[in-house]
Protein backbone atom coordinates (compact mmCIF):
# COMPACT_ATOMS: atom_id res chain seq x y z
CA UNK A 1 0.00 0.00 0.00
CA UNK A 2 2.87 2.53 0.95
CA UNK A 3 4.27 1.83 -2.84
CA UNK A 4 2.07 0.40 -5.72
CA UNK A 5 4.61 1.47 -8.21
CA UNK A 6 6.76 -1.00 -6.63
CA UNK A 7 3.97 -3.81 -6.84
CA UNK A 8 3.58 -3.08 -10.37
CA UNK A 9 7.53 -3.38 -11.35
CA UNK A 10 7.40 -6.40 -8.86
CA UNK A 11 4.39 -8.53 -9.97
CA UNK A 12 3.04 -6.42 -13.63
CA UNK A 13 6.36 -6.45 -15.72
CA UNK A 14 5.66 -2.59 -15.99
CA UNK A 15 8.43 -2.29 -18.01
CA UNK A 16 8.63 -4.09 -21.27
CA UNK A 17 11.23 -6.44 -22.22
CA UNK A 18 12.92 -6.45 -18.69
CA UNK A 19 14.22 -9.53 -17.33
CA UNK A 20 15.77 -8.87 -13.72
CA UNK A 21 19.35 -11.18 -12.99
CA UNK A 22 18.41 -14.47 -12.19
CA UNK A 23 20.56 -14.02 -9.13
CA UNK A 24 18.65 -10.91 -7.78
CA UNK A 25 15.38 -12.76 -8.36
CA UNK A 26 16.74 -15.95 -6.56
CA UNK A 27 17.88 -13.47 -3.48
CA UNK A 28 14.26 -11.67 -3.83
CA UNK A 29 12.89 -15.51 -4.01
CA UNK A 30 14.50 -16.63 -0.57
CA UNK A 31 13.65 -13.35 0.95
CA UNK A 32 9.84 -13.08 0.49
CA UNK A 33 8.89 -16.83 -0.85
CA UNK A 34 10.71 -19.37 0.76
CA UNK A 35 10.07 -16.99 4.42
CA UNK A 36 6.73 -17.58 2.98
CA UNK A 37 6.48 -21.19 2.93
CA UNK A 38 8.45 -21.52 6.16
CA UNK A 39 5.74 -19.73 7.75
CA UNK A 40 3.07 -21.70 6.28
CA UNK A 41 5.08 -25.33 6.88
CA UNK A 42 3.46 -24.91 10.34
CA UNK A 43 -0.45 -24.82 9.14
CA UNK A 44 -0.68 -27.33 6.56
CA UNK A 45 -0.07 -31.16 6.18
CA UNK A 46 3.40 -32.81 5.68
CA UNK A 47 4.78 -32.02 2.44
CA UNK A 48 2.32 -29.76 1.31
CA UNK A 49 4.19 -26.75 2.04
CA UNK A 50 5.15 -25.39 -1.19
CA UNK A 51 1.93 -26.20 -2.21
CA UNK A 52 0.29 -24.15 0.51
CA UNK A 53 2.84 -21.19 0.08
CA UNK A 54 1.52 -21.01 -3.12
CA UNK A 55 -1.69 -20.49 -3.00
CA UNK A 56 -1.23 -18.41 -0.02
CA UNK A 57 0.85 -16.01 -2.23
CA UNK A 58 -1.59 -16.38 -5.00
CA UNK A 59 -4.31 -15.32 -2.95
CA UNK A 60 -2.50 -12.75 -1.23
CA UNK A 61 -1.50 -11.16 -4.64
CA UNK A 62 -5.51 -11.33 -5.97
CA UNK A 63 -6.32 -9.40 -3.02
CA UNK A 64 -3.80 -6.80 -2.44
CA UNK A 65 -4.14 -6.19 -6.70
CA UNK A 66 -8.05 -5.49 -6.00
CA UNK A 67 -7.09 -3.20 -2.83
CA UNK A 68 -4.67 -0.93 -4.87
CA UNK A 69 -7.47 -1.18 -7.76
CA UNK A 70 -9.86 -0.02 -5.39
CA UNK A 71 -8.23 2.38 -3.54
CA UNK A 72 -7.13 3.69 -6.54
CA UNK A 73 -10.53 4.27 -8.72
CA UNK A 74 -14.09 4.18 -7.03
CA UNK A 75 -14.96 0.40 -6.59
CA UNK A 76 -17.82 -0.64 -9.20
CA UNK A 77 -21.50 -0.28 -7.32
CA UNK A 78 -22.86 -2.62 -5.05
CA UNK A 79 -19.21 -3.79 -4.67
CA UNK A 80 -18.91 -6.41 -1.78
CA UNK A 81 -16.51 -4.62 0.08
CA UNK A 82 -16.72 -1.17 0.85
CA UNK A 83 -13.37 1.16 0.94
CA UNK A 84 -11.56 1.63 4.23
CA UNK A 85 -8.82 -0.15 6.22
CA UNK A 86 -11.07 -2.40 8.12
CA UNK A 87 -12.97 -3.48 5.25
CA UNK A 88 -9.64 -4.91 3.58
CA UNK A 89 -8.17 -5.86 6.23
CA UNK A 90 -11.25 -8.53 6.99
CA UNK A 91 -11.29 -9.70 3.52
CA UNK A 92 -7.30 -10.22 3.97
CA UNK A 93 -7.54 -11.98 7.09
CA UNK A 94 -10.17 -14.14 6.10
CA UNK A 95 -9.05 -15.36 2.52
CA UNK A 96 -5.42 -16.31 4.13
CA UNK A 97 -7.30 -17.97 6.86
CA UNK A 98 -9.63 -19.71 4.06
CA UNK A 99 -6.88 -20.81 2.46
CA UNK A 100 -5.18 -22.53 5.26
CA UNK A 101 -8.05 -24.29 6.75
CA UNK A 102 -8.56 -25.65 3.25
CA UNK A 103 -5.33 -27.21 3.35
CA UNK A 104 -5.57 -28.40 6.93
CA UNK A 105 -8.90 -30.40 5.65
Amino acid sequence: MESPARYAFMFERAVPGYEPDKDLRFQARCASYDLLARRVRPAVPPGTAARGAYLVWTTMHGLISLELTHRARTPPPGWFLQPGDDSYDRIFRDGITAILAGLRA
